[in-house]
C-alpha cells in the first residue's frame, strides 16, 4: 500500500501543532505575500494589473495581494487561486507549471502548512511595448540661390 505524501505531511503537521503549548495560525496575508513573491520570481509572469514591483506603496501591494484567494481549513491550505498575465513569447503552460511548483514549495517550506492545490488562471498575454518610431532627421534647407546663381543655371538648362 502506497502512503500519500500529503497525508503523512498533514499528520506530521498535526503532531507538531499538538506538541506545542498552544495553537499556531498563519494569517491569509502571509500566504498571499509568499504567492506574490514567488510570482515575481518567475520570468514572464505578473499580476494582471501589475506594472512593476519597484516603487509600489504598501497600499498598492495590498491591492495586488487581494487578487490571490486562499482557502485554509485546519492548517491545510486547500487552495491558492491566482490570476496572472504571461508576457507574449513565453510558454503559458511552462510558466504556469513553474509558478504552481514554486508557490506550493515556498508555502510549505516557509509555513509548514500543506498545500493541496495551486490554481492558476491566465487572464491574458502582456504584449510588448510598442517601439518608439525612429525620428528621421529632416534635411536642412539649402540656402536660397542668389539671382546671379539663378541666371548662371538658366543657360545650362537650355543647353540640355
Amino acid at each position: 500500500m502506497k502512503t500519500d505524501y500529503r497525508d503523512s505531511q498533514s499528520k506530521a503537521m498535526e503532531e507538531m501543532l499538538k506538541e506545542g503549548p498552544g495553537r499556531i495560525d498563519v494569517h491569509e496575508e502571509v500566504f498571499q505575500t509568499i504567492t506574490a513573491m514567488e510570482t515575481q520570481k518567475v520570468e514572464g509572469v505578473q499580476f494582471p494589473e501589475q506594472k512593476s514591483w519597484i516603487g509600489h506603496s504598501r497600499g498598492e501591494l495590498k491591492d495586488l495581494l487581494k487578487t490571490v484567494q486562499i482557502e485554509v481549513v485546519e492548517n491545510v491550505v486547500k487552495s491558492i487561486n491566482i490570476n496572472i498575465v504571461v508576457e507574449y513569447g513565453y510558454n503559458v503552460y511552462e510558466c504556469s507549471r513553474t509558478l504552481q511548483r514554486r508557490i506550493k514549495n515556498a508555502v510549505e517550506s516557509i509555513t509548514g502548512n500543506v498545500v493541496e492545490s495551486v490554481n492558476i488562471t491566465v487572464r491574458g498575454l502582456k504584449m510588448p511595448e510598442p517601439k518608439e518610431p525612429e525620428v528621421e532627421e529632416t534635411p536642412k534647407a539649402l540656402p536660397e540661390k542668389t539671382s546671379d546663381e539663378k541666371k548662371e543655371e538658366a543657360p545650362k538648362a537650355e543647353q540640355k
